[in-house]
């Protein structure tokens, strides 16, 4: 049976309304998720053992009212991964925001490591993302290095982790350093220490921001 919410009813008979307060309980044991959703079979420990939420079409949801400084939980298609993902309302510093907090590259592709060329990012539940690349580095000097698309942040980037990783023979000798940092960019010399030339060694990069 399916659920009804306008049961009971001041006027209804135990014996005609049976039935329908009956199909409420194996709607409501079915929600906490139980193999038989019969009420006898609730898990009063654990309470729920899984909730589905199915795929709203805003973000935040239309018409959702959480209360100020609460935490909400929903589901929606990340643009980013294509993917329905697990979004988080919560509130920051700088006010209420909508976390996908189960969004990475994982939705779009399979990273592997090492690839001159690949991207890849991940959101933390607390609004922090990650994102990592490679770039080569430049004999002319400084080589920009621009965040667009999903490895973009909305703010801007908080620190900057870099190696070297390249087949170059000097590159056992190359040092990489970040020159100055902006709100989705950032400079990386790579050089030869105790030497005045730049290197052309590849360098791989991790980024934190939000």
């Amino acid at each position: 049976m399916a659920y009804n919410a306008n049961i009971p009813q001041s006027t209804d008979q135990l014996s005609t309304s049976q039935g329908d307060i009956l199909g409420n309980f194996i709607a409501l044991g079915s929600i906490a998720g139980n193999a038989n959703p019969a009420s006898g079979s609730l898990n009063t420990t654990a309470g729920f053992n899984w909730i589905y939420l199915p795929s709203q079409g805003a973000t935040p949801p239309a018409g959702a009212a959480f209360p100020a400084g609460q935490v909400g939980l929903y589901s929606f298609i990340n643009t980013g991964s294509t993917r329905r993902e697990l979004y988080i309302n919560k509130t920051h510093q700088s006010g209420v925001v909508q976390v996908p907090a189960t969004a990475s590259i994982l939705g779009t592709a399979n990273p592997v490591p090492g690839v001159f060329g690949s991207t890849g990012y991940t959101f933390l539940p607390s609004g922090i993302k990650m994102v990592w690349g490679t770039q080569a580095g430049s004999l002319g000097g400084p080589v920009t290095v621009n965040l667009v698309g999903v490895q973009s942040f909305p703010t801007t980037i908080l620190s900057i982790q870099l190696t070297v990783i390249s087949p170059i023979v000097t590159a056992a000798q190359s040092l990489a350093r970040v020159v100055d940092i902006g709100a989705n960019t950032f400079r990386v010399v790579v050089s030869i220490p105790n030497a005045t030339a730049f290197s052309n060694a590849n360098f791989m990069y991790l980024v934190i921001g939000y």
